[in-house]
């Protein structure tokens, strides 16, 4: 057995480096260094909730199971509730900031008075998690939609940066009470983003603050220093036309899914369907009618006439097979 240090470290040298030669014959391992860990991107996950006590340990958990990367921090924001949100999450492991008196602006004050804290301490390219209470992402949810952020992939036909990816919603018990073509409205497409769905976005810090700053000096409409707008119905709708302004493309990777459980009754859907209607409106009004608006029109009338052309050709032909039929039997 070797007692000294160099008798330790004498076959590595060997292995690694030709003694009759001056260069090294093969790669030194890698050395993990104190510095390395802090040179890491951070992921930090924001929760708002209110009254969300049934399922935040869920979320928390779903969170907590994010494995590639994994995330850093979990905050969870109560704001306005009337049960144990707070306590519940604590519990379940996370960071609890509570949200001071009364909010006004629901979602969007809670999620700004948080970043507002939270943003200082963190560097450009670290990213932040916004996920709804309710929602619970897939365990590799972080590991597509990070990679969506960081890594575009090459020669993709738009050039622009993406600054924001988001969820594939999955449905947990929608199928019971909600119509197929509700959920498939209602959360985004695979590789493609027209809105952040609320179910789960990761944001890079440096889109984050370059929406603050547009903010602020009137490039975006808004109020100075919130990130979410705090007027419109809806939220991640003009925070989707806020980011597509600045010139990014946010997307929603096929694989980075997340189940949301937000439809407890039936009037739900209807609830959500107009919040989301009025919440284009709001955005459309502040920022006008995006690019390809015209395409996307055309692209759905092609759709419903092509939804038309079975039909009309059955009719058709029932109607030429009862006129040959009357034919016959006039002769």
């Amino acid at each position: 057995m070797p007692t000294s240090t160099r008798e330790w470290t004498a076959p590595i040298a060997r292995a690694v480096v030709d003694p009759d030669r001056t260069r090294p014959v093969g790669k030194l391992p890698p050395q993990r260094t104190a510095g390395r860990e802090h040179d890491r991107r951070r992921i930090v996950a924001l929760v708002p909730a209110r009254d969300e006590a049934a399922g935040i340990a869920a979320t928390i958990a779903a969170l907590q199971r994010q494995w590639s990367p994994p995330i850093d921090r979990i905050v969870v924001v109560p704001n306005n509730c009337t049960d144990d949100t707070a306590r519940r999450a604590r519990a379940a492991g996370a960071e609890v900031h509570e949200y001071p008196g009364r909010n006004p602006h629901r979602k969007a004050g809670a999620l700004n008075w948080a970043l507002a804290r939270m943003l200082p301490h963190l560097r450009d390219n670290d990213l932040v998690l916004v996920t709804d209470a309710d929602s619970v992402p897939h365990p590799d949810f972080t590991q597509h939609a990070v990679r969506a952020v960081t890594r575009p992939r090459r020669g993709h036909r738009w050039r622009r940066p993406v600054g924001a990816a988001c969820a594939c919603g999955h449905p947990a018990r929608a199928g019971r009470i909600l119509p197929e073509r509700w959920w498939r409205d209602g959360y985004p497409r695979p590789r493609r983003a027209p809105v952040l769905s609320g179910a789960a976005t990761v944001f890079t810090v440096r889109l984050l603050r370059e929406i603050l700053d547009a903010r602020g000096d009137g490039r975006l409409p808004g109020y100075s220093g919130e990130i979410y707008h705090r007027d419109t119905a809806a939220t991640d709708i003009e925070l989707t036309f806020a980011v597509q302004a600045l010139g990014y493309r946010p997307v929603a990777p096929a694989k980075a899914v997340a189940t949301s459980d937000s439809t407890p009754s039936r009037r739900a859907p209807r609830e959500r369907r107009l919040r989301r209607q009025r919440g284009v409106l709001d955005a459309l009004r502040l920022y006008g009618a995006p690019r390809g608006a015209a395409r996307n029109r055309l692209r759905r009338a092609a759709v419903r006439v092509g939804s038309l052309l079975a039909p009309t050709y059955l009719v058709f032909l029932a109607a030429f097979v009862a006129a040959g039929s009357v034919r016959r039997r006039r002769r």
